[in-house]
């Protein structure tokens, strides 16, 4: 099975864990590291503003991103969207707080220590190359039950500073029948890679999805994936 070092989401989820304690001394700037790229990697590919609604339509209300008074919406664009994908249908992660499944070829990570704070690591071991696998991680924020505006206004800045670019603040997505926050960006440095990012508040703690997919992977497909992951969580 392919290695995979420290998760390469992981610095990204961490950029918007921390987002929750911006205003604690606490607090540290994060630099990417992860799973190492692919030997060819495609220009980064921009978002095209594609949702896991699967209406060819961005997920929410107003297209302008506006409320009823013609103020931003704090989410970029009304009621966050119910997920519209094909559920997975792979192998189950069944952990103390939630369950959910994952995409056919797809596997659990279980010989290697990514540290106490990773719930779970998984990657797509069908279409790995022999440096890169597109994967999945899941911890707990040790902030806590962060609010959804926090994460969405202070995530993209942590970002900037950790050096992501094309990152954008996506609208909302139910899961599980509630509000999850999505976040996406493109890595850059010794591993390049694009994170598709989901915030779950649940029972006054915070969960943190993060996808990390090989550069020529299209927005749509990364989406995809996302979504048939996140149509099958659930809440114990």
């Amino acid at each position: 099975m392919l290695k995979l070092k420290k998760p390469a989401a992981l610095a990204f989820a961490a950029t918007i864990v921390l987002a929750g304690c911006s205003d604690s001394d606490s607090a540290e700037k994060v630099t990417p590291e992860g799973s190492s790229s692919p030997e060819t990697s495609a220009e980064p590919e921009p978002d095209d503003g594609a949702d896991l609604d699967g209406n060819g339509e961005e997920a929410g209300g107003d297209p302008d991103g506006t409320d009823e008074n013609g103020a931003p919406d704090s989410n970029g664009g009304g009621p966050a969207a119910e997920i519209d994908a094909a559920p997975a249908t792979g192998p189950e992660a069944d952990l103390p707080d939630y369950s959910f499944n994952l995409p056919e070829g797809w596997e659990e990570v279980t010989d290697q220590d990514f540290g106490a704070e990773i719930d779970f690591v998984a990657l797509d071991s069908e279409g790995a190359t022999d440096n890169f696998a597109n994967n999945v991680n899941v911890l707990q924020s040790p902030a806590g039950d962060i609010p959804l505006e926090m994460v969405e206004e202070s995530g993209a800045d942590e970002l900037e500073a950790s050096g992501a670019s094309e990152i954008e603040v996506h609208d909302r997505v139910l899961v599980a029948g509630a509000e999850a926050s999505h976040i996406s960006a493109y890595m850059e440095g010794a591993d390049d890679y694009y994170t598709n990012q989901f915030y779950m508040p649940h029972d006054g703690n915070g969960y943190v999805m993060t996808l990390s997919f090989a550069p020529d992977m299209s927005d749509a497909d990364r989406l995809d994936i996302a979504g048939s992951i996140l149509a099958t969580w659930s809440w114990k």
